[in-house]
């Protein structure tokens, strides 16, 4: 069976040649000389190394599978998590946790949970009509959760490995045409965050990238701007953190529309350009419930996720005929391969274009009745003053087609070029 790897910062655990279990973290660098500093702690048992090992990294320590329940287990997970993860996944986690497993499953011994009892499980939820992505979220976070419990030997093998994952099937984005976009806009038009929404059908930018968008990443003199940070929720309220992914971080071209609804707010040297009323950083739930929605109500618009404007303003592009590289991009993908299965339906018509090229590049020559055919690459008024005039128009001539004709002479060749 081939060996699991442990997850990030749980440090390394192994048996000793004298009989001790050895954990060992890694604390530090050494500045001096760039090794890593590493502390190691020692049990009779793997579970006493690790016991150690958390206590000085404050987490507590993992109990024993027949001794807790897995609503205690999780609890125990959700701390060590809390410390590696964001602040909107660890919400989502603990949610699923608090509202669709415990209440089912939590009193069951972690030593104890069968893929029957998982089974059953999504099976009541499926019953008390909890939606499907939901029904998802609760086993992929036990799915995490036992698996961590694998890897630190509390259990044998995961259950849900047994239990095949609920699938969701996957509905079609809802995106406004060009005409509805506008429509929305011209609604907006007077609205505070009207520069906001011209940015969001413009450039594509993600909520969060919008919300921490700050002054000194916009230069509006060379028309773009740089997408550094993003803005989310931490427990304490809104943060700065870096963006999604590494390509994240780009540089989007800005429109004429973009540059003028941006001069409008009037320059300002730092800060964020987009701030509540009461000059804080914008909360989302707050802005979509209190500022987009009635927006859309207003427009008459049809009703769709802030996030899907980002999925209008490319699939506008695309269906201009911009290329998906630099949609790709726009929109911060790594690769093309995300934008295609993500927007690959909205081109069925470039497959139309890209034939009737082919017909037009392919299409056979017409016979022109021997005569050649060429046409001026320099005007012959402009040679006027060129010695060896006559030979330097003959040379001007390119040779654009030939057709119906004999084999050329030599001086054709010394004075024509068909490359």
């Amino acid at each position: 069976m081939a060996r699991k790897r442990r997850g990030r910062h749980e440090g390394t655990v192994r048996k000793r040649s004298d009989g001790r279990w050895e954990a060992r973290v890694e604390v530090g660098i050494n500045a001096s000389n760039g090794r890593r500093i590493q502390k190691s702690f020692y049990g009779k048992t793997k579970q006493e190394a690790l016991g150690k090992l958390n206590a000085v990294r404050g987490i507590q320590a993992l109990p024993l599978a027949d001794r807790c329940s897995l609503a205690e287990y999780l609890a125990t997970w959700l701390a060590e998590i809390r410390q590696t993860c964001a602040f909107s996944t660890y919400q989502l986690r603990e949610t699923s946790i608090r509202r669709h497993i415990n209440p089912y499953i939590g009193g069951l011994r972690l030593g104890n949970v069968r893929s029957d009892k998982i089974s059953s499980l999504l099976d009541a939820l499926r019953t008390a009509g909890i939606g499907k992505r939901t029904i998802q979220v609760a086993y992929e976070v036990l799915h995490a959760a036992l698996a961590r419990a694998v890897r630190t030997s509390l259990i044998p093998t995961n259950p849900t490995d047994a239990c095949p994952k609920p699938k969701v099937s996957k509905k079609p984005v809802k995106i406004w045409t060009k005409e509805q976009a506008q429509k929305f806009l011209d609604a907006a038009a007077k609205a505070d965050y009207y520069a906001l929404f011209v940015l969001a059908i413009t450039t594509g930018m993600r909520q969060g990238e919008l919300f921490g968008l700050q002054w000194e990443h916009i230069d509006l003199d060379n028309k773009f701007l740089s997408v550094v940070h993003a803005l989310a929720n931490g427990p304490e309220g809104p943060i700065l953190k870096e963006p999604k992914t590494a390509s994240s971080k780009r540089r989007i071209d800005l429109s004429g529309i973009a540059v003028a609804a941006l001069r409008g707010l009037g320059l300002r040297q730092n800060g964020f350009v987009f701030l509540s009323r009461d000059g804080t950083p914008i909360r989302k739930s707050n802005f979509i419930r209190r500022v987009y929605h009635p927006l859309i109500k207003q427009a008459d618009v049809p009703k769709i996720r802030f996030h899907n404007l980002r999925h209008t303003a490319n699939t506008l592009l695309l269906l201009d005929g911009v290329s998906p590289n630099v949609v790709a991009q726009r929109m911060g993908h790594a690769t093309t391969r995300m934008t295609l299965d993500t927007y690959g339906h909205v081109m069925v018509g470039s497959q139309r274009m890209a034939a009737d090229k082919l017909d037009r590049l392919f299409a056979p020559c017409p016979k022109l009745g021997g005569q050649m055919v060429v046409k001026g690459a320099t005007v012959a008024s402009d040679l006027i003053n060129v010695p060896y005039r006559k030979f330097n128009i003959i040379k001007a001539l390119s040779l654009v087609e030939m057709g119906g004709l004999e084999p050329p002479t030599p001086y054709m060749r010394s004075k024509c070029s068909t490359s």
